[in-house]
This record gives structure tokens, sequence and C-alpha cells, in this order.
């Protein structure tokens, strides 16, 4: 869902407008403790600000009139504001100083952290928790759960890392394409027989971020290896070690291809320069207009040794409340347990590549229908049961942090230093930082 503003981009936002916490000069009104309770006494408008028009305005125009036909004495006043997540925290933190802020926005799942500092942001542990509306999301509520564990968030859609293969280049390399890898070490013989440095087509292109971006990190923990772990760097592992050295082979056999986003590596599957791609499943609709029946989707390919479960990272987009009246406080908890139901988390996964938010809206026939039409979409339902947050480093050198991690793989990637020196010399750096 677009790329999600880094920590430090974001706090330094909010820090320059006074709004982190202790320097907000207008402080959110404590609850009273029915605040969140069902139904709406008088009718109440609660405004609602998104961002990316492009991508959200249908979906968010069907939502609104699911739920306001379904709430009583609820209106949603819902427009898009500012080029992106980050302009859009901007002029919805400048609102709430002002007293005139949202009563709920859309988020990237990447502002969990530094959302949970500010003050105006409403907790919904006790909604979500004390609530059955939002059973159908206990996969997808951590993704929008801060490290301090406030629950920051209701989780409008996500995305998942998949691997789309052209099954046209596998027919021609010799290749079943009904039969696409399962382990990393068939990933990268099939990427080592699908390339063609003749042409500069590689087999297997991934990109090397943290971020929003996939690859690495999916593959790191499908090989059973761990990026960061109770906010440490644990990327240097004998696996990690082992992994960079096979990807880094397959690098300088021109067979493996890096980017450094996601948006470089989908290119180059999207034009057939790349055989084989990770990637979010999101973009999948745009690939059944563009390339139609030649490609297909499967989970990501894992570890021949590794029995954990195989992890697919999720991002996408959530909602958050910044009521500031226990009246507006409660038609917006009303707002938010439509938003979490069937009828309503289904829409972006109809209207768009993402999943349905919730398992609740799978049984659904519209849904149903759609996966019989598209079966290359069942491997994003099949990631589901793994959805797990992307890892980041938190903390003020959380970006700094994430830096190095990149510039490690780049560096192994490159085979300018071995991948136990720079991996090594890389957590060392990390923790030498102020992360959490």
């Amino acid at each position: 869902m677009k790329s999600q503003p880094a920590f430090a981009a974001l706090a330094a936002i909010l820090a320059a407008a006074g709004l982190l916490t202790g320097c907000s000069s207008t402080q959110n009104s404590a609850p009273a403790k029915d605040a969140f309770a069902p139904g709406i006494e008088e009718p109440t408008t609660v405004s609602l600000w998104y961002t990316y028009p492009t991508l959200f305005d249908g979906t968010i125009a069907s939502i609104v009139k699911t739920c306001e036909a379904k709430v009583k004495n609820l209106t949603i006043n819902a427009q898009s504001v500012g080029a992106d997540y980050n302009e859009l925290n901007h002029r919805a933190q400048t609102a709430i100083a002002s007293g005139n802020g949202p009563d709920i926005t859309l988020e990237g799942i990447g502002n969990v952290e530094p959302l949970s500092d500010l003050p105006a942001v409403n907790n919904l542990t006790d909604l979500v928790d004390n609530g059955s509306d939002f059973a159908g999301l206990d996969s997808f509520l951590p993704l929008a759960k801060a490290g301090n564990g406030v629950q920051v968030g209701v989780p409008y859609a996500v995305s998942a890392p998949v691997l789309y293969w052209n099954r046209e280049h596998f027919k021609a390399a010799g290749l079943d394409p009904d039969k696409p890898p399962t382990t990393i070490d068939e990933l990268l013989a099939d990427a080592a027989k699908l390339a063609n440095p003749g042409t500069g087509r590689v087999g297997l292109s991934i990109d090397y971020a943290l971020s929003n971006n996939f690859s690495v990190p999916t593959i790191m923990a499908n090989s059973g290896a761990t990026v960061v772990k109770d906010g440490k760097p644990e990327f240097a592992s004998d696996k990690s070690i082992e992994l960079l050295s096979k990807l880094s082979k397959g690098v300088k056999d021109k067979s493996v291809g890096v980017y450094a986003d996601n948006s470089q590596s989908t290119q180059a599957f999207d034009t057939q320069q790349s055989s084989m791609h990770i990637g979010s499943i999101a973009s999948l609709p745009q690939r059944l207009k563009s390339l139609g029946p030649i490609f297909s989707t499967t989970k990501v390919p894992h570890a021949a040794d590794y029995s954990g479960d195989y992890t697919a990272f999720g991002s996408g987009a959530m909602w958050v409340m910044y009521s500031q009246s226990d009246a507006k406080r409660r038609a917006a908890a009303e707002a938010l347990r439509c938003f979490a139901g069937p009828e309503a988390t289904k829409l972006p996964f109809i209207n768009s590549g993402y999943l349905p938010g919730s398992t609740s809206a799978l049984e659904d026939p519209d849904v149903q229908k759609l996966l019989q039409e598209q079966p290359a979409r069942q491997a994003g339902i099949d990631a589901m049961k793994s959805l797990a947050k992307l890892p980041a480093f938190g903390g003020r050198d959380g970006a700094r942090a994430a830096d190095a991690f990149r510039d490690s793989w780049v560096l192994g990637f490159a085979g300018q230093k071995d991948p136990a020196d720079v991996l090594n010399e890389a957590k060392a750096e990390i923790e030498a930082l102020n992360v959490k």
C-alpha cells in the first residue's frame, strides 16, 4: 500500500510540530469508562481522512456506504488528504493541535511505533480485546500493535509476499511450469537454469531493503534466520551467513538480480527481465491485466531443513482513532466495528489485490467467486496464517540501524566482503546505536 515513511522521518515531522509525547499543546481528554460502548445515542458525524486517492477512493466510498447503512445514527465524512502517509500525518497532527482534527485516519502499518507515542491517538486495546466484532482480525491485529503493547489501530487490509514465476520461461528452460521451487536451494537452482546473461535476464529478482520491502527478510525468515529479536540485531547467524553466501554466488553468476527497492524488482519481472520474483500479492490484479496467464504464484520457498512456520511479512494500512470527545469516540468505535466486519473487509480484496483483512470474509460468496476466477490469489490466502510484522529497529536510531542492515547485504551481494565479516560488522554497528 505504497511505501511507508521511515520511523525517523515521521518522528522528525511530529517532533517539529511539537506533537510527540510530552510536547503536544493539545492533550487528549481521558475517555470515560463506556466511551467505546456499542450504539450511538444521537446522530453523529465522524470525519475520516485517508491518502493515495487513486488507490483508496473507490474502496473507501464502498466501505462508508456499507457502514452508514448498517450503523444507526452514523455519518462518515471521508476525504483524501495529502499526497502520502507522511503528509497525511503532518496535516492530521496540525489539525488536532488546533482542535479540528479527524476522528479516524487510514495509516500505513509502518506508522505503528511512532503513532503509539502520540497522546492524541486513542488506545484501542480495550475496544479490540473486549469486542467480538474484531475476532476475525486475530491474524492481523498484531500488525497494528506497537511494541509497548498499545493497540494503535485496526487493520484495513494487508498484503503478503509470494513467489511469482513466469510459466513460459519455465517451459523454455525445460522446467515444469506446474512445479515451482519449494526450498531455497531449489529456488536458486531454478534461477540458474532460467537466467539468460546474453539478454540480461535474471532467474530471480529480489530487493535488499527492510522498510516496506519483502525479499531478503522473507527469505531469511524462511531459512530459519532472524533479523531482529527483542530489538537486537540477530541477522549475523550461521543461517544468515550461509544464505548470503548462496545469494552472493547467484549475483556473481548473474542468475540473481538485486534491486534497491521492491518496485524495481517488480518492474524486472513485469518486463520479463526476471523469471521469478518475490513480491507483494497486491501486484497480482495488475499482472493479470498485463501478463495474463503466463505467470503463477505460490508461497515463498523455505530452507530444506526448516521446520518453522513459513513467514509472510504483512504490510498495508490500518484505521487509527483520534476522537477527542466521548460522543465522537463512541461513534468512531461503531465505525471501526463495522470496518472490521466481513461486509467491509471483503471490499479491499475485491477492489484490489490485498488480502481480505478478516478471516470471516473468506466465506463470503463474492470472495469465493473471485478466488475461483483468479486462483493465483490463493497464494496470498495461504500466507495469511503465517503473517507477521515486518522486522524493524525502533528507537531514535532505528532508521540508521535499518541502513546498516541494508548496507551489509549490499556489500555481501557485491562480493566486496566475506559474508560473515560484513554481517558481524553491521551487527556491532547496530548494537552501538540507540535502538529498541
